[in-house]
This record gives C-alpha cells, sequence and structure tokens, in this order.
C-alpha cells in the first residue's frame, strides 16, 4: 500500500514536472504560429525601377509608394540598374533576372516605375497576367508599349514643356533658336520628341542633340552659345557622368539661358520646373492600395502628375548674364546654394 501510494505521488509529480515545462514551450509556438499567421495575412508588394538604388529619381518615387504602403503590405524592392545599359541583349537580362525575383517573392502586387521596366519587363512577362500591377514613370504615353493591359492601372509622366519654352523665349529676348542637350537613352528619346513638337508649335527652332558620353555632352553644352537658349535634358545615364565635375564646367561655360525639367540637373541650368518624383509613388501607393481592396486595376483611369518645383540657380543666371524676373525669383523654391545644401 505505502509503495503505490509512493508511486502514486511520483507519477503526479512527474506530470506536473512536465507540465511545467512543456506548457510555456507551447505557449510561445501558438504565440509564435500566431505571429506568422498574422504576417501571412498582410500582403507582399514587389516594387521594381528601372535604375539603380541611389538612383535620386527612383528613391523619391520610393519614398512616396513607402509612405502610402506602409501599412497596406510589406514592400520589396528590386533594381534593375540600367542607367548605363545600351545593349538591348543587356536590358533583356535585366528584365529577366527582374523577373525571377518577382517569381521567388510571389507577391499580390507588382509596382514599376519608368520605360525600361515598361518595355522589357512588363511588355514581355505580365501583359494581362493574373499578377496586378501598377506603372509609374513612364514618359508622356503608354501606347508604345501596349498599356494599358487587363491586369494593370498607373500614372504617366508628363513635362511642363509649353512653360519652359515660353520662359526660354522670354528669358531670351525672344530668340527662336534653340538646342536641347540631353542622353542617348529611351526616356530621352521620347522628352526630346515631345519638346521638338511643341516648339514647332511655339514657332521656335529646336535642335536635338543626345550624348553617351561625358565628353561628348561637354562639348554640345558648349555649342549652346551658338543658340539662344538651350533646354538641358537628363544627363545622368551618359557614361562617365560627374555631378561635381559638370558643376564646375557649366559654371565655366554657361553663356546663354538655359532651362531643365529635371532637379538633378539644376546644377547647370539657371532656371527649372521640376516633376516630383514622389508624387509618382505616392499615386502609384495610392492605386496600389485600392487594387488590394478589391479594385480592378482595368477599372482604374491612368492619371498624370500635376504638380512641378521652380527652381532657379542663381550662379548660372550671373554667369550666363540671363535677367529673371524678380517675381519669378521670389517664386522659386531653392536657389542653387540652397539646392546644394
Amino acid at each position: 500500500m505505502r509503495y503505490q501510494q509512493f508511486a502514486k505521488r511520483l507519477l503526479i509529480s512527474t506530470l506536473t514536472l512536465c507540465l511545467a515545462i512543456v506548457l510555456p514551450g507551447s505557449l510561445f509556438l501558438q504565440t509564435a504560429l500566431a505571429a506568422n499567421a498574422n504576417v501571412g495575412i498582410k500582403p507582399i508588394c514587389v516594387y521594381v525601377s528601372s535604375y539603380e538604388k541611389n538612383d535620386a529619381w527612383s528613391s523619391g518615387i520610393e519614398s512616396g509608394l513607402r509612405a502610402e504602403l506602409k501599412s497596406a503590405c510589406f514592400l520589396k524592392t528590386h533594381y534593375m540598374n540600367t542607367r548605363q545599359i545600351e545593349s538591348t541583349s543587356q536590358l533583356v537580362r535585366a528584365a529577366v533576372k527582374a523577373k525571377k525575383y518577382i517569381k521567388a517573392v510571389q507577391p499580390n502586387i507588382l509596382i514599376t516605375s519608368d520605360d525600361v521596366a515598361a518595355k522589357y519587363l512588363l511588355r514581355s512577362f505580365y501583359k494581362n497576367h493574373k499578377l496586378p500591377v501598377v506603372f509609374s514613370g513612364i514618359n508622356w504615353t503608354v501606347e508604345e508599349y501596349g498599356l494599358p493591359y487587363t491586369n494593370t492601372a498607373g500614372i504617366v509622366e508628363v513635362a511642363a514643356i509649353e512653360p519652359l519654352l515660353n520662359h526660354g523665349f522670354t528669358l531670351s529676348n525672344s530668340g527662336s533658336n534653340a538646342l536641347y542637350i540631353g542622353s542617348d537613352t529611351l526616356s530621352e528619346q521620347k522628352d526630346a520628341a515631345r519638346f521638338f513638337n511643341s516648339a514647332q508649335q511655339l514657332g521656335i527652332n529646336l535642335t536635338i542633340s543626345l550624348a553617351s558620353s561625358y565628353d561628348e555632352w561637354k562639348k554640345l553644352f558648349v555649342t549652346a552659345k551658338d543658340y539662344d537658349f538651350v533646354i538641358l535634358g537628363n544627363a545622368n545615364d551618359v557614361s562617365d557622368w560627374s555631378m561635381e565635375d559638370s558643376a564646375k564646367y557649366c559654371a565655366e561655360h554657361s553663356a546663354v539661358p538655359s532651362l531643365t525639367n529635371h532637379k538633378e540637373m539644376m546644377h547647370c541650368a539657371g532656371l527649372g520646373y521640376t516633376k516630383i518624383a514622389e508624387e509618382q509613388g505616392t499615386w502609384a501607393g495610392k492605386i496600389a492600395v485600392s487594387i488590394l481592396k478589391g479594385a480592378a486595376p482595368s477599372e482604374i483611369p491612368i492619371v498624370t502628375n500635376r504638380k512641378w518645383d521652380l527652381w532657379v540657380n542663381n550662379e548660372i543666371l550671373r554667369v550666363s548674364e540671363t535677367s529673371i524676373d524678380q517675381d519669378l525669383r521670389k517664386k522659386a523654391k531653392k536657389s542653387r546654394n540652397d539646392f546644394e545644401n
């Protein structure tokens, strides 16, 4: 009898000890499973940029995108790194690599920026696909990529061309011969064509010059002295481009009124009407949230950017002896010194 009572007490003690060991682990396991379940409920969004991680334009889009999506989904990013790529085969490889990343992540929605991603990634692999896509940063028109597809929605990027050309005409004392200098890339070719058509309508003779290298760009910049004013397209894509060296070069060789619609070129231009990258990201984010909530991409109308920043570069204005209206100067967001800081 004593032995049975002892064995019973031993069994109870053993079971109590086991429960003391197992239950906390079970509770931890349940908590971990619950946490994982919550993670699984939140959608995954993938943002594919045509350019590099630290690219100013892409960073701006991503900033606006993250602000809109911070509570809507987990945002993962992939950069195609195509700023310095010229060959079609390399661009195709960059698109294939992006596709593999997307397949591995298996997102609920795909968001892209700029023309390269549209042409080589979306058109090739995601046309009328089951995966919803939001595009942004495509210059002027999406028709050449066959967009929109049944699974897409997005925002198109347009520039304030006519105001820029009109200011060039005014700042040059009614000059009608102008030069456009940009990089020899898909986006710049589209921009230059738009500038050319608008210039013709305004009675301005616009010469288009696109550079592949920094040395070529510098030679073109010097030739601007033979025109009434110069429009500076984005030059970040030219090989061996140097922001620091080009700032010095422009300060030394600016001879006529210079204007741009790219913030990245304000170190070389006297006046700028620039697009706001964050606006593209903000709109793309809002569209993505709508789709995640159940809206059909095909039912969401394509929009264009509606905001521009006005900039002046006092140093370039001084060197080129360009006089600017004081009211316009007061409206400008930043001068060159502010821009550099």
